[in-house]
Protein backbone atom coordinates (compact mmCIF):
# COMPACT_ATOMS: atom_id res chain seq x y z
CA UNK A 1 0.00 0.00 0.00
CA UNK A 2 1.57 3.28 -0.99
CA UNK A 3 0.75 6.22 1.18
CA UNK A 4 1.10 9.94 0.38
CA UNK A 5 1.60 12.36 3.25
CA UNK A 6 1.51 16.34 2.54
CA UNK A 7 2.93 19.08 3.80
CA UNK A 8 0.77 21.99 3.18
CA UNK A 9 2.85 25.41 2.07
CA UNK A 10 2.43 28.08 4.97
CA UNK A 11 4.09 31.00 2.59
CA UNK A 12 6.59 31.44 5.36
CA UNK A 13 10.40 30.76 5.30
CA UNK A 14 10.57 28.45 8.29
CA UNK A 15 11.63 24.64 7.02
CA UNK A 16 9.66 23.77 10.20
CA UNK A 17 8.08 19.95 8.99
CA UNK A 18 4.86 19.36 10.87
CA UNK A 19 4.89 17.04 13.27
CA UNK A 20 1.52 14.92 13.17
CA UNK A 21 2.98 14.61 9.68
CA UNK A 22 5.99 13.15 11.27
CA UNK A 23 4.66 11.23 13.90
CA UNK A 24 2.27 9.42 11.26
CA UNK A 25 4.45 8.62 8.97
CA UNK A 26 6.91 7.43 11.98
CA UNK A 27 4.35 4.75 12.90
CA UNK A 28 3.69 3.98 9.33
CA UNK A 29 6.98 3.34 8.35
CA UNK A 30 7.26 0.97 11.74
CA UNK A 31 4.69 -0.80 10.22
CA UNK A 32 6.22 -1.21 6.84
CA UNK A 33 4.11 1.01 4.55
CA UNK A 34 5.70 2.56 1.68
CA UNK A 35 5.36 6.52 2.84
CA UNK A 36 6.18 9.44 0.06
CA UNK A 37 6.04 12.96 1.55
CA UNK A 38 5.20 15.79 -0.73
CA UNK A 39 7.16 18.91 1.44
CA UNK A 40 5.58 21.82 -0.08
CA UNK A 41 6.35 24.45 2.05
CA UNK A 42 9.95 23.74 1.62
CA UNK A 43 9.87 24.27 -2.08
CA UNK A 44 7.01 26.13 -2.24
CA UNK A 45 5.32 24.86 -4.81
CA UNK A 46 2.37 26.12 -6.36
CA UNK A 47 -0.94 24.09 -6.18
CA UNK A 48 -0.83 23.24 -10.15
CA UNK A 49 2.13 21.39 -9.09
CA UNK A 50 0.70 18.99 -6.42
CA UNK A 51 -1.72 18.41 -9.09
CA UNK A 52 0.19 17.15 -11.75
CA UNK A 53 2.00 15.05 -9.10
CA UNK A 54 -1.49 13.43 -8.23
CA UNK A 55 -2.14 13.09 -12.27
CA UNK A 56 1.49 11.03 -12.42
CA UNK A 57 2.03 9.24 -9.46
CA UNK A 58 -0.66 6.23 -7.52
CA UNK A 59 -1.27 6.35 -3.94
CA UNK A 60 -3.33 4.41 -1.96
CA UNK A 61 -3.75 6.81 1.12
CA UNK A 62 -3.39 10.71 0.90
CA UNK A 63 -3.06 12.44 4.41
CA UNK A 64 -3.04 15.88 4.58
CA UNK A 65 -0.71 18.20 7.25
CA UNK A 66 -0.14 21.62 8.12
CA UNK A 67 1.02 24.17 10.72
CA UNK A 68 -2.44 25.44 12.21
CA UNK A 69 -4.24 28.38 11.02
CA UNK A 70 -6.73 29.53 9.22
CA UNK A 71 -4.43 30.11 5.84
CA UNK A 72 -3.41 26.48 5.76
CA UNK A 73 -7.37 25.01 6.71
CA UNK A 74 -9.03 27.04 4.13
CA UNK A 75 -5.69 26.09 1.51
CA UNK A 76 -6.40 22.21 2.26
Amino acid sequence: MRLLLIAKDTRQYTNWFPQGVAYVAAVLLEKGYKIEVYHQNVHHYPDEHLTNYFNNNYCDVVGVGAIGGYYQYRNC
